[in-house]
């Protein structure tokens, strides 16, 4: 009987929890805080439709940094921010050598087949990318509000924008044509 009792205990507190979570999502700081991340999913939107690969990677490093000093409560989460910052240092380093297509190409002679994809080296620009994409999806997969979402959201799709620019680059950087955009299906 006392696991009955205890099961229903566990029950009232979290139908309890779950009321107060509502009420603290209709407060007006909740109200605020949801405006201000509408407020930053706009920005961000206006940071992709830029196709600037510098902004987008200082905006996001800036992020990056303003999550580090702030929102940190964890030894897994600090060691996750941390890590996407070193990465993000490490792609600005990549952008830097792709400015120089000779060394670039050199560079790539380097890369394994399994290191390349579509004829292109994974670098390290393209591992942040891959790897920064799979921290959002993880992210995104825990009890976080909505409009916390939709900005992880855009901040993920604001790295794809930033992966088409950079394979754009690889690819004149090796000398490659550009890719052309798929018409679709004609009847």
């Amino acid at each position: 009987m006392e696991k009955i009792g205890l099961i229903d205990k566990i029950t009232h507190n979290l139908g309890t929890g779950w009321l107060i979570y509502k009420d603290l999502e209709q407060s007006l700081p909740m109200q605020k805080r949801t405006d201000n991340l509408n407020i930053t999913l706009s920005l961000l939107k206006e940071v992709k439709a830029t196709k600037d690969l510098n902004l987008a990677l200082s905006v996001e490093e800036m992020m990056l940094r303003q999550e580090l000093a702030s929102y940190i409560n964890s030894p897994e989460q600090y060691k996750s921010v941390f890590g996407a910052i070193a990465q993000l240092q490490e792609a600005k380093n990549s952008l830097e050598v792709i400015k120089n297509p000779q060394i670039y190409q050199q560079g790539t002679k380097t890369y394994s087949g399994k290191d390349k994809e579509a004829g292109l080296p994974l670098d390290s620009f393209r591992k942040f990318i891959k790897s920064h994409s799979t921290r959002f999806s993880n992210s995104m997969k825990s009890m976080l509000s909505v409009p916390e979402k939709n900005v992880l959201r855009q901040r993920q799709e604001n790295l794809g924008m930033v992966r088409e620019v950079y394979i754009g680059l690889q690819r004149q950087a090796l000398g490659l044509p550009a890719l052309e955009k798929s018409k679709g299906l004609e009847r």
